[in-house]
């Protein structure tokens, strides 16, 4: 369990990019307050014959304020500032098989199953005209929270050896 903070980059906060033309187009935001993320992780180890070591864990991230671009728009000029206007949220959980010493054989197995959603608290973009904006709002999917897509992967190491004696008569 734990909770933890973390700063914007100097470039987030103090960022002024220009675009092709020279124009400025892209700007960073001294306001922007702390990404903040609250974990758990529920876990049990069990080692077997002091050879094998078996490992499972189960976890959430709660992730806020965190850094995102807002497009703001108007005919005479474009461009985009960084705000808090994101979250995810991350969960799933890990199976791990272990071996660290062995005459023939090393290795280990992971096996992870996540699952991440994410959004939006604010708009992606800002228009000054208010019938683009109406547009915008009406045929965005922009607010909604992303559907989760489970993420399952797994790796694997072997290392095989070949014991110092082996070979010699």
């Amino acid at each position: 369990y734990g909770h933890f903070q973390q700063s914007p980059t100097n470039e987030q906060r103090f960022k002024e990019g220009r675009g092709a033309l020279g124009e400025l187009d892209d700007f960073g935001n001294p306001d922007l307050v702390l990404e903040k993320t609250i974990s758990y992780e529920l876990g049990f180890d069990y080692s077997i014959f002091n050879e094998y070591l078996i490992q499972v864990s189960a976890f959430y991230h709660d992730i806020f304020d965190q850094q995102d671009y807002t497009q703001y728009s108007s005919r005479e000029f474009s461009f985009r500032q960084v705000n808090n206007n994101s979250y995810e949220d991350i969960r799933g959980f890990e199976l791990s098989a272990r071996k660290n010493e062995g005459r023939w054989l090393t290795g280990f197995f992971n096996y992870t199953y996540q699952v991440n959603s994410s959004g939006r608290f604010g708009k992606a973009e800002i228009h000054e005209n208010p019938t683009d904006q109406r547009y915008y709002d009406e045929n965005t999917a922009n607010l909604y929270q992303s559907k989760p897509i489970p993420q399952p992967y797994g790796r694997a190491s072997l290392t095989f050896h070949t014991p110092k004696e082996f070979g010699q008569i």
